[in-house]
């Protein structure tokens, strides 16, 4: 039952905890001054490129600037009528809303366009910023979800900004919001470690256990891979002979 799944939604709605190693990457954080005021930010990279933890240190850019966020983990259940009640939720957990629209029942019908059309009616009379973060947008049903999140991007009002973290590109159709420079996309070589944040993540968790032709190799053999690295630095913290473990 729907009632049952309240505690679920919840769930889906809190955003994970942020990694302890997770490094402050300048030049991704610069990234986010550049566009946050854009309608959609889209993160689309494999598994490990730190998707998430960038859209969690942006959400921290947001509320530091005073904007609310709302943080919805997709999965493969959320089929349009349940993905539009997780948004609704969502936008309570994450203080935009004070409770879902009254006509919530509307929504558990196959149209759900006008819960939809009441969800941004309530963020458009705001009228301040806000942010929705969708997370693994990859696992929505092909069928129907993912026709849902792009009539939510295309009907968005102008305060709502919306950042999806996805592993595959999405086909959503939105080239009108590409015409306007209302859409930026951060792609895997984006999100690829540059040499020099590969060094200092070395060196703040390693010091100086690693020559810099060790951390050069290093770099080059994980490829930028932000999650090959971190194991890699878990394999060598092991070992007795750091260079022996690169």
């Amino acid at each position: 039952s729907d009632e049952m799944n309240v505690s679920e939604f919840v769930l889906k709605a809190t955003p994970p905890r942020m990694p302890c190693a997770a490094l402050v990457r300048e030049r991704l954080q610069a990234a986010w001054h550049q566009n946050h005021g854009r309608a959609v930010l889209a993160l689309t990279a494999p598994p490990g490129f730190g998707k998430t933890t960038l859209l969690l240190q942006w959400g921290r850019c947001w509320l530091d600037a005073g904007t609310p966020v709302a943080w919805v983990s997709a999965g493969e259940n959320d089929h349009p009528a349940r993905f539009a009640l997780a948004l609704g939720h969502a936008l309570r957990v994450g203080g935009v809303l004070q409770a879902l629209p009254e006509d919530e029942g509307d929504w558990r019908t196959d149209d759900v366009w006008p819960g939809l059309t009441q969800l941004l009616a309530a963020i458009a009379q705001r009228s301040t910023p806000v942010v929705l973060v969708i997370d693994d947008a990859q696992r929505l049903p092909e069928e129907g979800a993912r026709a849902t999140l792009q009539d939510l991007m295309l009907n968005a009002p102008a305060n709502l900004h919306v950042a999806i973290g996805s592993r595959v590109s999405l086909p959503l159709g939105l080239s009108e919001l590409a015409a306007k420079d209302q859409l930026a996309k951060l792609g895997t070589e984006d999100l690829r470690l540059r040499f020099e944040e590969s060094n200092a993540i070395l060196v703040s968790r390693l010091g100086e256990r690693l020559t810099l032709d060790d951390r050069a190799h290093l770099h080059d053999a994980t490829e930028g891979w932000p999650i090959g690295l971190q194991l890699a630095i878990g394999e060598i913290e092991r070992s007795e002979d750091p260079g022996l473990a690169v």
